[in-house]
């Protein structure tokens, strides 16, 4: 009841016009606010604006000035605002006379100012008090929320997530470039950013900027990998063997961190960093065949170090544990640890419903040089090089079957034969990627192996 009361009070004081304008901006305070959209600002021609009105945008927050040694820094603004505000970029300027008294004059001047001199683009909106008793409310929170206390000086920046919430904060020094890097973990900016091979009715989606992981694998509208959003649960990516080399987590140069990507003469080729730990390079190149609805993937390690090293290729491919079928040519006998996962071997081939369980589990197993997903309608074939069991890689094997606790996700993996690499030498290991609709019931039966066998290349 006192709160209201107090709530009524400032509202009618606000009215009439006893209280300042950060006052009356944003009443509850900024205590209340549970993200940038609760802040009410004015414009340039002195108009009430809701930040509301920039819900689902990325933005930048910037309190600005004319005559300072970073004025220029409006040019490197002017041009990210270019760059990204088809991505949803919005640069909300907010000039400030609290530093050295160098945003003289009115915003119409400020305006006419930047416009002329730096043609800017963006909003820009009245002078405000970004520190002391008469802060703008918005700025108030925006401290609470980004960390480092009041604002030293002009062009402080704040980047805010489509949610409303404060990402990070950048003092004057800080430059452009390191905002945009930043903004580089917006999902939409990196889904931007994706390249796409079509084969046929076959479309694979793949992210540079994300360890060059393949993100979707679709048959003509319907997704067969997983689509889940935590780190290590989705898409399709690619490590070195033996895992015992590197443990865990996954060696960031290869799993999460950006590709080169080059494309030309009908080939998609993405090369990562040299991971530091390992010495080595991974290269993806992608290539439709559209006779087949085929992708080829070829996974390359190149050995950047002076050494002599020995490797082996790794792919692994997350699916959703809802309801799949995946199977092989294999004996019972070579899926170890026995009986941890309810394999069955029928018509010369092992096969294991996705099932559920409050553990983690997998198995190692020796194929014959392909691996079938039946889920949903879709038939998933995957072929790679047979290998002999003296080939594996120490500890591993040429297929794998991971098996998250619950019901979240199943990684179907497969390895290249476990090599010698010389001195900056390289091995190269291919994967064909065929999607089909089935022809027969995803359950084991005679029929289905056929369906793969007149698949296989």
């Amino acid at each position: 009841m006192i709160t209201t009361m107090r709530k009524l009070f400032f509202c009618l004081l606000a009215m009439m016009g006893m209280l300042p304008l950060s006052a009356q901006t944003q009443v509850g305070g900024p205590g209340s606010a549970q993200s940038v959209y609760d802040f009410n600002v004015k414009d340039d021609a002195g108009k009430d604006v809701s930040l509301s009105d920039y819900k689902g945008k990325m933005l930048l927050i910037v309190n600005t000035a004319t005559r300072c040694g970073f004025t220029p820094q409006y040019k490197d603004l002017e041009a990210l605002y270019q760059k990204y505000k088809g991505l949803g970029l919005e640069i909300l300027d907010f000039p400030c006379n609290q530093f050295g008294q160098q945003a003289p004059g009115t915003i119409q001047e400020i305006h006419q100012f930047c416009t002329a001199n730096y043609d800017i683009h963006f909003p820009q909106f009245d002078k405000i008090e970004v520190n002391g008793p008469n802060a703008h409310p918005l700025y108030t929170w925006l401290k609470a929320q980004g960390g480092g206390g009041d604002i030293r000086w002009n062009f402080t920046k704040f980047l805010i997530g489509r949610n409303g919430k404060v990402i990070k904060r950048y003092e004057s020094r800080d430059q452009v470039a390191a905002i945009e890097a930043d903004m580089q973990m917006d999902p939409m900016l990196q889904r931007s950013s994706w390249r796409e091979v079509k084969s046929g009715d076959v479309t694979m989606l793949i992210a540079p900027q994300q360890g060059g992981k393949i993100m979707s694998f679709k048959y003509k509208d319907q997704e067969l990998i997983s689509q889940l959003t935590r780190p290590e649960t989705f898409g399709s990516t690619f490590w070195t063997s033996p895992q015992k080399e590197w443990n865990w987590p996954p060696v960031p140069e290869f799993d999460k961190m950006p590709y080169e990507v080059d494309d030309a003469d009908g080939k998609l080729v993405m090369t990562s960093q040299v991971s530091a730990r390992l010495g080595y390079r991974i290269r993806k190149a992608f290539v439709a065949d559209p006779k087949n609805n085929d992708i080829l993937v070829t996974y390359s390690i190149l050995n950047e170090t002076d050494e002599t090293k020995s490797v082996a290729p790794w792919e692994i491919t997350r699916v959703p544990n809802d309801g799949g079928l995946v199977f092989f040519k294999a004996p019972l006998s070579s899926v170890t640890p026995a009986g941890l996962m309810p394999f069955v071997e029928k018509y010369g081939a092992v096969w294991y419903t996705f099932d559920e369980a409050n553990a983690n589990r997998k198995i190692n197993a020796d194929g014959e040089g392909w691996m079938a997903y039946a889920y949903n309608g879709l038939l998933l074939l995957k072929q790679f090089k047979n290998l002999k069991p003296t080939e594996f890689a120490p500890g591993e094997a040429e297929i794998q079957v991971y098996v998250n606790r619950g019901k979240n996700y199943v990684e179907l993996e497969s390895q290249g034969a476990y090599s010698v690499i010389p001195p900056h030498g390289r091995i190269d290991w291919t994967v064909r990627w065929t999607v089909l609709p089935l022809t027969v019931k995803a359950e084991p039966s005679k029929a289905l192996l056929r369906q793969v066998k007149k698949a296989l290349q």
